[in-house]
């Protein structure tokens, strides 16, 4: 089989990326080369790739890695798929800690890493970077990203920030957000991904509740909290808020959908 005629049968975008992964060669290389034949191996890898594309398993999964912030990323099953929207919190931390000499950041649930190595690989300012995960899997992918990316971080095993001894400038987090009861309706856009990187294990959003009140021992003076929640959280928030850091700002921001999914908070 050619390549033209692989890309003539499976006329996607999706092909294109999963034969170039298959065949270690660019997008342009497949145009530039419609005759080159595969061999026998590649035609078989390719069709596996293609059936569990069809069957649903996500593109990043099959090609191993995802873009994000302009940056590569290798995933696979144990961390969760980096998302466009999660950008805003990059965005954000850059801002917002740019005038601060070498700020001390914690990104807790980092799975692949992506917020915490974005931060650290585009910061002007010489920050000092923890990110924690409970899963020693997800964290292992982590430190390979950083490593390729050249980001110095201090990676650990830990539950939030339990135990944690630091004061920190900027804490940042997208912890599992979706309700338990929501999950079987996003089954099956969500079942390939880990569902503890996805889904709120108790009721009513309880990592975040437990966060909040955590946040106050670990938060320097003026120091920054952001995070990405679900547009079903704010009132939530605003009580968690009140009860823990009646003192401290508080605002939200909507993400490109126009629904509240961002949380930002300075402690004064």
């Amino acid at each position: 089989m050619t390549i033209h005629k692989v890309l003539t049968n499976y006329p996607n975008p999706e092909t294109e990326l999963l034969l170039g992964h298959v065949l270690k060669q660019s997008k342009e290389f497949l145009y530039l080369h419609p005759e080159q034949k595969l061999t026998k191996l590649q035609e078989s890898k390719l069709k596996k790739l293609l059936a569990e594309f069809k069957n649903g398993k996500p593109i990043a999964y099959l090609l191993r890695y995802k873009y994000f912030y302009g940056l590569k990323f290798k995933v696979n099953e144990h961390t969760l798929i980096p998302r466009p929207e999660s950008e805003w919190l990059v965005d954000k931390a850059l801002a917002l800690t740019k005038d601060t000499k070498s700020p001390k950041i914690v990104d807790i649930g980092t799975g692949s890493g992506c917020l915490a190595i974005s931060i650290g690989k585009f910061s002007t300012n010489k920050p000092k970077i923890f990110a924690s995960d409970i899963s020693n899997k997800a964290l292992a992918i982590a430190k390979h990203n950083a490593k390729q990316h050249k980001v110095k971080i201090k990676f650990k095993v830990q539950d939030l920030l339990s135990k944690d001894k630091n004061k920190f400038d900027l804490i940042i987090a997208n912890l599992p957000y979706v309700p338990q009861k929501d999950y079987q309706k996003f089954l099956s856009n969500l079942k390939h991904e880990p569902k503890s990187a996805l889904v709120d294990p108790g009721q009513d959003f309880q990592l975040y509740e437990t966060l909040f009140t955590q946040i106050p021992n670990c938060l320097n003076r003026n120091g920054l909290v952001l995070l990405e929640i679900d547009p079903s959280m704010k009132k939530l928030i605003r009580y968690w808020f009140k009860k823990n850091m009646p003192r401290a700002k508080l605002s939200f921001a909507r993400d490109i959908h126009k629904l509240t999914r961002y949380c930002q908070l300075i402690l004064g």
